[in-house]
């Protein structure tokens, strides 16, 4: 077995360019009519997203029945809901697919140690690792 640092970097950039920061903000762009919808999109987005766990609220957006000039008593109409969430990374989640992305097996059919040892079966299939 093989640990590649240079694997490890380039998986632990990929997870950093997760998509779940891109479906994130268009949750938090989109009006919901009532906050069951709102709460049953966020579940929705949980379930396709592997690397982070969300934390989220619904909140009403208000607007004045009226436009122009407001006397203190003008009531407020409930236009929609958003969704106000965070994410977490999951660092258990990520750290196992690190873990399992940046390890590899070489094998060979060889079985005598003494016409070809482990180093040179690292130095013929991995020769820029070395």
């Amino acid at each position: 077995m093989v640990y590649s640092q240079q694997a490890f970097k380039r998986e632990q950039n990929t997870l950093e360019k997760n998509e779940a920061v891109k479906k994130s903000q268009q949750l938090r762009a989109k009006i919901f009519g009532c906050a069951h919808d709102a709460e049953k999109e966020t579940q929705g987005m949980q379930k396709k997203i592997k690397y982070h766990l969300i934390h989220y609220t619904t909140e009403p957006i208000e607007k004045y029945e009226s436009r122009g000039r407001l006397n203190p008593h003008t009531p407020k109409v409930i236009e929609g809901y958003r969704i106000i969430d965070y994410l977490i990374e999951n660092k258990v989640v990520i750290t196992e697919v690190l873990r399992k992305k940046c390890r590899f097996l070489l094998g060979t059919n060889q079985l005598d140690e003494t016409q070809l040892p482990s180093m040179a079966i690292l130095k013929v299939s991995v020769p820029k690792f070395l």
